[in-house]
């Protein structure tokens, strides 16, 4: 069988979408041995195998006006040039026109979460309203269009997604490589604070900064993977450590010495909240569907709503005080060993 495989738009930089790209690739690498793969990508990332091909078209990613022209209109000549028997988009999008079955794995959370109604009149709000409002349409528009199978992170992304569209959906729940987990010596410090994550409005980095604002104690450590001039001027603080991008052996360094805050209110799965379960450690969360769906029965969590501050503090101030959490190791809630990947559900194994 031949399999095209297009995520034109992942690159190095783009975070979760390439981590997805790249566990694909080595999977097929050492399990696809009885197929053909042909990959559409902005630069060769991986290195070719005899039965695994990489095409580059990076003047296709430099907008999204180009990327809706591909899935519109010459994506199906391009593709169809190939002769696949099946095609699998990894960037949300299907493509009109083509004359195979069509898989599209969907991990763009905004046209279909609840948490918030984005607004095109507030400048902050803007990219994210076009999102929710515009793009969110015309992945629906195409994805009937073509009767394409979906395939989700979550359970309530896959039930968001049924309430608008009648495709199948397939759940196809991420892993952590178990590798960085027993590699990093445990140190814990219960002043000792994370959050990875970009500097997007949802991210709610916000609600960090104004819990410090309740906290007397001047031991608390607090590491973000965002830049210094990304935090407002009012909420500088000197227990604020920007580090910017990490190594994902450092992020995992983190969950083995701290514990975990997680303000963001949207997100398709949360792969952090996974890695810091797995990791043993303890884990603030802003209480969302992914969150509770993801550190169900994990006794070292809890929960505050997105807006409430006060009671992050709290939170932050009773685990600095090492009053509650356990700290105990939770490496057998989602192993590669008892999911289905994502070539399992295309080649229906």
């Amino acid at each position: 069988m031949k399999i095209v495989v297009n995520d034109i738009a992942a690159s190095k930089n783009s975070g979760g979408a390439f981590s997805v790209l790249s566990d694909f690739f080595s999977d097929i690498h050492l399990n696809g041995e009885n197929h053909e793969w042909v990959f559409l990508l902005d630069e060769k990332h991986f290195n070719e195998a005899e039965n695994i091909k990489i095409e580059v078209f990076p003047e296709i990613k430099k907008s999204w006006v180009k990327r809706l022209w591909f899935d519109l209109f010459s994506g199906k000549k391009l593709i169809n040039n190939f002769e696949p028997d099946l095609y699998l988009s990894l960037q949300n999008t299907a493509t009109l026109g083509v004359k195979c079955k069509q898989y599209v794995y969907l991990h763009q959370p905004l046209p279909y979460q609840k948490e918030k109604n984005f607004s095109f009149f507030k400048i902050k709000e803007i990219k994210f309203a076009c999102y929710q409002k515009i793009i969110g349409r015309i992945f629906n528009y195409l994805l009937k269009k073509t009767d394409a199978e979906i395939i989700v992170q979550t359970k309530w992304m896959k039930e968001s997604i049924k309430e608008k569209l009648k495709n199948r959906v397939h759940l196809c729940t991420p892993s952590v490589e178990n590798n960085y987990l027993y590699n990093i010596e445990k140190q814990y410090d219960c002043n000792t604070f994370f959050f990875p994550a970009s500097n997007f409005l949802y991210k709610n980095h916000e609600a960090i900064f104004k819990a410090l604002k309740y906290i007397d104690n001047k031991d608390i450590k607090v590491f973000l993977t965002i830049e210094d001039n990304d935090i407002p001027n009012e909420y500088k603080d000197s227990r604020i450590i920007c580090v910017g991008k990490i190594s994902r052996e450092k992020v995992f360094s983190f969950y083995k010495t701290g514990t975990l805050i997680f303000p963001s209110y949207i997100e398709s799965f949360g792969l952090p909240l996974l890695e810091a379960r797995q990791a043993g450690a303890p884990i603030i969360a802003a209480d969302t569907s992914f969150a509770r769906e993801i550190l169900n029965n994990y006794k070292n969590s809890v929960f505050f709503n997105k807006d409430d501050a006060k009671k992050l503090a709290d939170f932050m101030t009773n685990i600095s005080n090492n009053k509650i959490f356990l700290n105990q190791q939770d490496t057998n809630f989602i192993t590669k060993e008892n999911i289905i990947s994502l070539s399992d559900i295309i080649l229906q194994r």
